[in-house]
């Protein structure tokens, strides 16, 4: 957006272009290290339609009704999508279920969140909604699923702001359900029409990341790291690299997180710099496996989602089940992934324990054998943990942002950890009321 906007600026990027995003190739599969899917949302098609990549280039699922799975009480039990699943379902006990079927009668309930705190953890917040039972089975797999955190821990105002800030001034589920419906309003494109669907990219995640970069001239790329941010008033700012001097600009985007920023912005307060060094990630390793097309995976499902295991497996994904593409045509691609929360030793493990733990969940628990190891990645930083109070470090970021004319945050530690929410962060900045060198 600046180089179109004909804006002088500098990239710094000490390591990889596009830092969890990466995609390989091998032996007829395409593997996904990091994202595997995208969630269509927020303009993202819109986004992608703008920097080349049009809709025959994204993969929606080959089945749009296809099963979700989570692991309970010794066996996979689908997700229900149907009111008799729901009443058939072993994840939820009668009294959930009489509870869940009364909540459309509640729909235009208010004053949900009377007596709450500042913020609240999600089990606490999506339990007074739902119950704790289905919290325990349902909720917190999914969350495992997506930010490898625990609903005990990651805060409800933080990862669901819409419907806490709705419930919050004393709304209702219905009110909720408006305001969301107008965020999508906007939505016009053809394939926006899909939202709320994933897709992934017939070149794998890293082709977005390729296409970004052909926008940056080399000029405008330092592989540098930044070591200090300073404000010179009405001159702007100074930046101080690690191997390149200073630079001067009227404005600075930080697009690190957490601890990654602390490094670089002690000018702005010890206090501000301490809760960004204390932002917590989880630790993720991501196994590739091919298996016979006949294994006993889940027809026309997604995957399978864990609670909480000595083993640390989150989830294993049916990458060819639902996108054919990224498999040779007598193959099954399966994507593990193990860590957590708590986990951060996974990364530590030898790669023959972790090899050895991936096959023995994959048989033991889903009858999966022989498996070929495709690949393994280890993320010990992967995803920030947005945990309770996580909005008092976002409501400091802000002020910074007013008190420092040109200091905006768009790291992954304010406004989601998504592709399509980093996305919808960048977009959201106003480059146009914030003029001058970058």
């Amino acid at each position: 957006r600046l180089g179109l906007a004909g804006r002088r600026f500098v990239l710094l990027e000490p390591g990889r272009v596009g830092g969890l995003i990466k995609t390989q190739r091998k032996e007829g599969f395409l593997l996904e290290q990091g994202p595997n899917v995208f969630l269509d949302k927020r303009g993202f098609s819109v986004f992608l339609d703008k920097i080349g990549i049009g809709p025959d280039e994204r993969i929606y699922p080959r089945v749009r009704r296809y099963g979700q799975y989570l692991w309970f009480e010794g066996r996979a039990a689908a997700l229900p999508k149907s009111l008799g699943a729901f009443f058939r379902t072993p994840l939820f006990s009668l009294a959930d279920k009489l509870k869940l079927a009364a909540l459309p009668l509640r729909l235009w309930q208010r004053n949900w969140l009377a007596g709450a705190g500042g913020d609240e953890s999600i089990a606490d917040f999506l339990g007074r909604l739902l119950g704790p039972r289905v919290v325990k089975n349902v909720i917190d797999p999914a969350l495992k699923g997506i930010y490898g955190g625990n609903a005990d821990e990651l805060s409800a105002r933080s990862v669901f702001p819409l419907l806490w800030g709705t419930l919050k001034s004393g709304g209702s589920l219905m009110d909720y359900a408006r305001a969301r419906s107008k965020l999508r309003s906007g939505f016009k494109s053809r394939c926006e029409a899909r939202s709320g669907t994933i897709f992934t990219l017939r070149d794998g995640g890293e082709s977005l990341v390729q296409r970004l970069a052909e926008g940056v001239r080399e000029s405008e790329l330092l592989r540098t790291a930044a070591v200090r941010v300073a404000f010179k008033g009405g001159a702007g700012f100074e930046v101080e690299t690690a191997e390149e001097g200073a630079i001067s600009c009227r404005q600075v985007y930080v697009t690190t997180a957490g601890p990654a920023s602390a490094v670089y912005l002690s000018e702005f307060g010890d206090e501000f710099c301490g809760a960004l060094a204390k932002l917590r990630y989880t630790s993720l390793v991501v196994v590739h496996c091919a298996v016979e097309r006949e294994a006993p995976i889940r027809r026309e499902g997604y995957g399978v989602l864990f609670p909480a295991q000595p083993s640390r497996l989150l989830g294993v994904m049916y990458n060819s089940e639902l996108f054919p593409h990224v498999a040779p045509v007598n193959r099954h691609l399966l994507t593990v992934m193990l860590g957590g929360s708590g986990a951060s030793e996974i990364c530590e493990r030898g790669e023959v324990e972790l090899i050895e733990v991936v096959k023995r969940e994959l048989h033991e628990k889903l009858g999966i054998k022989p498996v070929q190891i495709l690949g393994l990645q280890r993320w010990p930083r992967a995803i920030p943990q947005y945990a309770v109070g996580h909005f008092e470090l976002v409501a400091r970021m802000r002020s910074l942002e007013r008190k420092f004319p040109g200091l905006r945050f768009a790291g992954a530690d304010v406004g989601g950890v998504a592709v399509p929410d980093r996305v919808s962060c960048a977009l959201g900045i106003d480059i146009d009321a914030e003029r001058g060198v970058g």
